[in-house]
């Protein structure tokens, strides 16, 4: 959690401090770092919360079943992304979950094209 949120933090903070600069150049300075701190608090807040929904469903499906298997990892994968990254609830910002998984998608696209090349 504490990862997700100092990364998510870090990331998005340069993100935006660019994206206000060069977007919004009429805007006062206040309000340009009020909304770089607002949107990397979030995308911090929203990596943090998936990796304590991951790790809770991880650690009570292991409790249940008396012994740790690998589609315990992705049931916990699947209810953490449904929740946090599947829009069924108002409580994450939209745009940036969006963006969040448009990333993780390029990245896993990415891994495998690399994995069908080499083989």
């Amino acid at each position: 959690m504490r990862n997700g949120l100092i990364y998510g933090g870090k990331l998005r903070f340069a993100h935006t401090l660019v994206m206000q600069f060069i977007f919004k150049r009429h805007s006062p300075l206040s309000s340009k770092l009020s909304a770089v701190v607002k949107m990397a608090r979030a995308h911090g807040t929203i990596l943090a919360v998936y990796a304590f929904i991951y790790r809770a469903v991880l650690m009570a499906l292991k409790r249940v079943s008396g012994r740790e298997a690998p589609i315990h990892e992705f049931i916990s994968g699947a209810i953490g992304g449904l929740i946090v990254y599947g829009n069924l609830t108002p409580w994450f910002n939209h745009s940036i979950t969006h963006q969040i998984t448009l990333f993780c998608g390029a990245r896993v696209t990415l891994a495998l094209g690399k994995l069908m090349a080499f083989r």
